[in-house]
């Protein structure tokens, strides 16, 4: 017979059942199969010829391989790999007599057995390291096993050597200490940042010159009346520095006195729409004037205040009461601003 097929080996799946393996590749005799079960952890065991299993090879080619013993009561689990490979000996027995005549599938076996050891070795260098094709370096050898050292190249780059362990690397004080932290929440004291707490955000301090955790944002109220006179109104108690604030007053119980303004970029700016209810009915007028409340239909009636500083931890609204402004009531104040 011809060897029709390269094939050296063949892999199957365990399934906690199957305890036949048909293998198609060409075998003389049963010692001339080996059989490898892999774990699934990648454990492998060499089984042992009429202990674990048997070999029946067919007249033409290929054969069964058949699990006995604890492998036909316990059958290769889900996750095992059963391997069927191979491995004939590399001797030659065949030794012709001069001039007897020759028989022809005495001569067929010697070249298939040939041709078989072949490809044995060529299953064994597939799964060796190789040089690519095209590289200028050869004559590779391994140096001898040293303990403690690993595998690598000269620095050439053409021979490979035993290299030396990097045994400590040099680092600074601070980076010694964060080594040293055994938990998150260390690491996080020595980076300066400390532990965080819910709801909270890592921003930079206000000076900008280390982290701190903190709220992202902070809502507030205030109420102002309309009887008192122009002038300022600190909201302080703040938590933070705002860099924007978005305002909406309102004065309870009148119709049509509602106004909303917004502050940005740290400063005095401020725009804001008012509610222009006793002028135009559901009509909304645009001001850079901030939180403007109307009596009336002209700008005499008016009761105005402008955001007019931002500091670390408070603003201040310029209020301004014009002569006919409302009087006897109670503007409040919503506020919500973000770091």
């Amino acid at each position: 017979m011809t060897v029709a097929t390269t094939a050296n080996r063949q892999s199957y799946n365990g399934d906690d059942a199957t305890i036949e393996f048909v293998f198609t590749f060409k075998a003389f005799e049963a010692s001339d199969i080996k059989v490898v079960v892999r774990s699934a952890l990648g454990v492998e065991t060499t089984l042992t010829l009429d202990t674990d299993y048997t070999v029946a090879v067919l007249a033409t080619t290929g054969g069964t391989v058949t699990l006995i013993g604890t492998y036909a009561a316990t059958p290769p689990a889900t996750g095992e790999t059963v391997t069927v490979y191979r491995d004939l000996p590399y001797t030659q027995e065949i030794d012709p007599v001069e001039n007897d005549p020759q028989r022809a599938d005495v001569a067929e076996e010697g070249l298939d057995r040939a041709v078989i050891l072949i490809q044995q070795l060529k299953d064994a260098m597939s799964r060796s390291i190789q040089l690519p094709v095209s590289t200028a370096v050869s004559d590779l050898s391994l140096p001898e096993p040293e303990a403690a050292k690993y595998l690598g190249w000269n620095d050439d780059g053409d021979a490979l050597e035993n290299r030396e362990l990097i045994s400590s690397v040099g680092v600074s004080s601070f980076m010694a200490g964060m080594l040293d932290d055994t938990s998150a929440a260390a690491a996080l004291t020595t980076l300066g940042l400390g532990q965080g707490t819910a709801n909270h955000k890592l921003f930079m301090n206000a000076a900008g010159t280390a982290p701190e955790w903190a709220l992202g944002n902070f809502s507030g109220i205030f109420t102002r009346s309309t009887t008192t006179a122009s002038g300022d109104q600190v909201i302080s108690g703040l938590p933070f520095k705002p860099s924007a604030i978005l305002f909406v007053g309102c004065i309870s119980g009148l119709a049509g006195r509602m106004a909303v303004a917004f502050a940005g970029g740290g400063s005095a700016a401020f725009c804001g729409i008012w509610d222009a209810y006793n002028t135009l009915p559901n009509a909304w007028y645009y001001s850079g004037n901030g939180l403007i409340f109307r009596q009336g239909a002209d700008s005499g009636h008016e009761y105005t205040g402008v955001i007019s500083s931002i500091s670390s931890d408070s603003f201040t609204i310029t209020w301004t009461k014009a002569a006919s402004a409302i009087e006897g009531e109670t503007i409040t104040v919503n506020y919500l601003m973000w770091r």
